[in-house]
C-alpha cells in the first residue's frame, strides 16, 4: 500500500489523461450534437433532434452506433443521406472544450515543479484539436495520442519515460477511467491518481488508482 504522506516524494513527471481529466468529454460531444440540432432545424425544419439523441445516448451510451438513425426515425425524418450528412457535419463542426475549473492555473503551477505530459486515447485529429482549442500545448513537452489501443498496455507509457529520462517510480499518471487508465501504468509501478468526474465518476473497478480525488484542484491542494 502506497503511503499518501510520501506519495509525491521523488516525483519528476506527471502524466495526464485528457477527456474527463482536464476537459469534459460528455460536454464536448453533446455540444457537437447541439450544433447538429441547429443545423438540421435551420436547413430542413426538423425540430427536436437534440432532445431525441440525448435520450438515446442516455439509454445506450455514447458509443451506440445507431443513435443518429434512431433519432431521425423517432422524428419521422429518417433517410440514409440525411444520416450521412449529419454525421459529416458532426465531425467537421468545431466547439469549444469545457475545461474543468482552475485547470490552467493548476497546470501552470505544476509545470514549474514537474515535467508534464499527456497520454490520451481517441482519434488523433480530434484529440489534437481538443488540446489546441483548450490552450494546453504550452504546459506539455510530451503529448502521445493513442489510436485503436488501450492504456492497459505498459508499452504505451515507456515512451514517455524514455523522453523524460526518468523511471516509473518517479512518475504519476492522472486519469479518470478505472477500467482503462491505470492498468498499464500500475504494471510499471507508476503511481496513479483518479479524478472522480465525468462519465466514469461513479464507476467501480478492481483496477482503480492508488488514490482518488473529487477534482484536479483537490489533488493539487493536497500536494
Amino acid at each position: 500500500m502506497i503511503s499518501k504522506v510520501n506519495f509525491m516524494k521523488n516525483i519528476e513527471l506527471i502524466l495526464f489523461d485528457l477527456d474527463d481529466t482536464l476537459i469534459s468529454e460528455s460536454k464536448w460531444y453533446m455540444d457537437k450534437w447541439k450544433k447538429c440540432d441547429f443545423y438540421i432545424e435551420k436547413k430542413y425544419n426538423i425540430v427536436g433532434f437534440y432532445e431525441k439523441i440525448s435520450q438515446i445516448i442516455y439509454q445506450h451510451g455514447f458509443d451506440y452506433t445507431k443513435k443518429v438513425d434512431d433519432a431521425l426515425v423517432g422524428l419521422n425524418a429518417y433517410s440514409k443521406n440525411l444520416v450521412k450528412e449529419i454525421v459529416n457535419y458532426y465531425l467537421d463542426v468545431e466547439v469549444t472544450p469545457t475545461i474543468f475549473p482552475n485547470t490552467h492555473y493548476i497546470l501552470k503551477d505544476l509545470s514549474k515543479k514537474f515535467h508534464l505530459g499527456i497520454i490520451t486515447s481517441g482519434k488523433k485529429w480530434e484529440q489534437e484539436l481538443k488540446i489546441k482549442l483548450s490552450g494546453f500545448e504550452e504546459y506539455f513537452s510530451f503529448i502521445d495520442i493513442i489510436e485503436n489501443k488501450s492504456k492497459t498496455s505498459s508499452e504505451l507509457f515507456i515512451k514517455s519515460l524514455i523522453f523524460f529520462n526518468t523511471i516509473p517510480e518517479n512518475t504519476v499518471y492522472v486519469g479518470n477511467d478505472p477500467f482503462n487508465d491505470f492498468i498499464g501504468a500500475k504494471n510499471l509501478k507508476m503511481k496513479t491518481i483518479r479524478i472522480l468526474q465525468g462519465i466514469h465518476k461513479n464507476s467501480v473497478s478492481i483496477n482503480d488508482a492508488d488514490f482518488t480525488y473529487n477534482s484536479l484542484e483537490d489533488f493539487n491542494n493536497d500536494f
